[in-house]
């Protein structure tokens, strides 16, 4: 293969685009589930925060309708009593009994005092009575402390509470036919059924504060914006029905309200209005007229206690939140008021969820589908494309393996065809008359038609191993009797190159019954004397080849060594490959194809043996051991 480089710069493009549209898809799919997250978080908290704010109006509902529906005469520390009567059934007089009222005494604790303003201006408490009626208080009702206390916030909230500007945003006062002919009505989805709401009524089907031609939201709530605007839209609408659930049960209770005060001629009253004065002083008021006289009745709240009140009874929907006072009407579109008093319910920033502040792995710990579903993506295409450059690398390396082969092989054949060609041409024409000349011609025959044979023999042997992993001619055998057929042959071997082959077999190793393919055994021993006489031949000064034999256990160890150069690490790092030696190491070394160590490790372990290159020898040189497996003993 010419052109590797070419391949794996074709594999790194399609591994670009694969792993761009992988990251796109992710980075898609991360965005679509964090949008999600955050639609279904913010839909999770204002569901929380509406329903806090419905829990929070539904605990001041009965304090603000309680006292819009207090009788306006209950702010005089005494008043007449209306149709009194005696034992015998006789009318009284009005005037002729006078009733204390039951705000001498407040007994809620988040009003701390009850105030009138009559029309000459004048701020007066039933709470701080004076002169007979305080005498009488004193008594019955109340103590000199509490009223002398009561005093002292009366003084302090006088300039406060007698403000122009605040005593005119209170609403005028509206009779009862009013009260009965205008009643709101909100229907299921918030909007408006029936009845007024100011100068401008909502349009039929159209809810509080939405445009009528706006786009309806993603039905899937993968929009943020969109679900923020869903959100926002369900927000007013509660808090229009909020509001709305306020002015009914106040209209009702002004309806059913005890007494026959509301039919009386000259009496209207108008419903209890919250409002901030100074110092985010927090007053219920409502203006009075009482036979053309107009008062100011009210009341101050304990706005820190009642602050308090609300938190808790909320703080397992929205923790750490607070209400702050709203002065002035809001723009917002999410105002998250109260419909009962003009306060905002504020969130910490802790409350608003962060879908992508976890990680990735706490994600997948997790088992969100999503993550998980991505992880598996990525690790089958991680796979894949190792599984594909892995092939792709050992396609080139096979490819580059065989064309060296093929070059080796045509190298290596070349040599001894045309020794053979021209010797036996030269013999043929009798170009040789000398017979001494004819007889190294024959030698020389003999020896190349030897190497062509057995480098034939090796490719064979090689192929046929690739074919099959198990050696099926597996014998026992006596070590002597194995190597006595075999030196011979290994010590002419070591003769054609001017070598000695010294043999050291011991006793106990000579006399083990080994277990292998003898064939196998004489090839592998041939092939190591033979890489020592082609590499140490003609550099080493001692010329000596050693074979020796040792018992390790139920092993024998057969050791073949020589006293050449040695090996260097890279010819130590790929010596066991098949074909690791290029066209041109074969063209600059000794002869061979660099497969018969390759060959040999292969039909040592076909047969349960093992072939090493010992890492230490004892001396220079390079020295491989035979490692074969000692039969049982019968």
């Amino acid at each position: 293969m010419r052109r590797p480089a070419l391949l794996w710069l074709t594999f790194v493009l399609f591994l670009a685009l694969a792993l761009g549209a992988m990251g796109w898809m992710t980075r898609t799919v991360l965005r679509l589930e964090a949008s999600q997250a955050r639609a279904t978080a913010a839909a999770a908290l204002e569901e929380n925060v509406r329903l806090a704010l419905w829990r929070m109006d539904y605990a001041l509902a009965p304090l603000i309708s309680q006292e819009t529906a207090r009788p306006y005469f209950e702010y005089s520390p005494v008043f007449p009593a209306e149709r009194a009567y005696t034992r015998m059934y006789t009318e009284l007089k009005s005037g002729d009994v006078l009733v204390p009222s039951p705000l001498l005494k407040t007994a809620s604790p988040y009003i701390p005092l009850y105030f009138q303003i009559d029309p000459d201006g004048k701020v007066t408490s039933p709470q701080a009575p004076a002169g007979d009626v305080r005498r009488l208080a004193e008594g019955r009702y109340s103590t000199a402390a509490e009223i002398d206390a009561a005093q002292r916030r009366l003084d302090d909230i006088k300039g406060i509470v007698n403000d122009p500007a605040l005593l005119a945003s209170l609403p005028p006062p509206r009779d009862a036919d009013v009260w009965s002919s205008n009643k709101f009505r909100v229907t299921s989805n918030g909007s408006l059924a029936t009845g007024g709401y100011g100068a401008n009524p909502p349009a039929p089907g159209q809810t509080i504060n939405q445009a009528p031609n706006q786009a309806p939201a993603n039905a899937y709530g993968l929009n943020y914006e969109q679900q923020a605007q869903i959100q926002q839209r369900r927000g007013q609408q509660e808090y229009a029905a909020r509001a709305q659930t306020q002015i009914e049960n106040t209209d009702q209770l002004l309806t059913n309200s005890a007494g026959n005060y509301l039919l009386a001629p000259g009496v209207s009253v108008s419903v209890m209005q919250p409002l901030w004065a100074a110092n985010d002083t927090l007053l219920l008021a409502r203006q009075v007229t009482v036979n053309g006289r107009r008062y100011v009745q009210g009341c101050l709240l304990d706005w820190p206690a009642i602050r308090k009140w609300l938190l808790d009874s909320a703080t397992d929907l929205v923790p750490g939140s607070d209400l702050v006072p709203v002065h002035a009407a809001t723009d917002d579109k999410q105002p998250r008021m109260l419909a009962s008093i003009p306060a905002r319910l504020n969130l910490p920033p802790s409350s608003i969820l962060n879908p992508l502040s976890s990680s990735f792995w706490t994600s997948l710990a997790q088992l969100n589908p999503t993550y998980v579903t991505l992880t598996i993506a990525w690790l089958g295409v991680l796979l894949a494309v190792a599984a594909v450059a892995l092939l792709l690398r050992g396609v080139i390396a096979l490819a580059q393996r065989r064309a060296g082969f093929v070059s080796a092989v045509t190298h290596e054949l070349r040599t001894p065809l045309t020794t053979l060609r021209m010797y036996t041409e030269m013999l043929a024409d009798g170009m040789v008359a000398d017979p001494q000349t004819q007889s190294e011609y024959h030698k020389t025959l003999r020896a190349e038609s030897n190497r062509l044979g057995h480098l034939v023999d090796n490719v064979l042997l090689y192929s046929r191993l690739e074919r099959s992993n198990r050696d099926t001619r597996v014998e026992s055998a006596r070590l002597g009797d194995v190597l006595d057929r075999v030196i011979p042959r290994l010590s002419d071997r070591a003769a054609q190159a001017g070598m000695a082959l010294n043999v050291d077999v011991a006793t106990d190793a000579r006399d083990a019954q080994v277990r292998g393919n003898l064939l196998s055994v004489e090839q592998i021993l041939f092939n190591l004397v033979d890489n020592a006489c082609k590499y140490a031949a003609g550099t080493a000064t001692d010329r000596r080849i050693e074979l020796t034999a040792r018992r390790r256990d139920r092993a024998v160890e057969i050791r073949v060594s020589d006293h050449g150069p040695g090996l260097d690490a890279s010819a130590r790092a790929r010596l066991f490959h098949p074909f690791s030696k290029s066209v041109h190491e074969a063209a600059n070394s000794a002869p061979g194809l660099g497969l018969g160590l390759a060959l040999s490790r292969r039909l040592a372990r076909n047969m349960n043996a093992d072939l090493c290159l010992d890492a230490q020898p004892s001396k220079q040189g390079a020295a491989f051991i035979l490692t074969m497996p000692v039969a049982p003993a019968a």
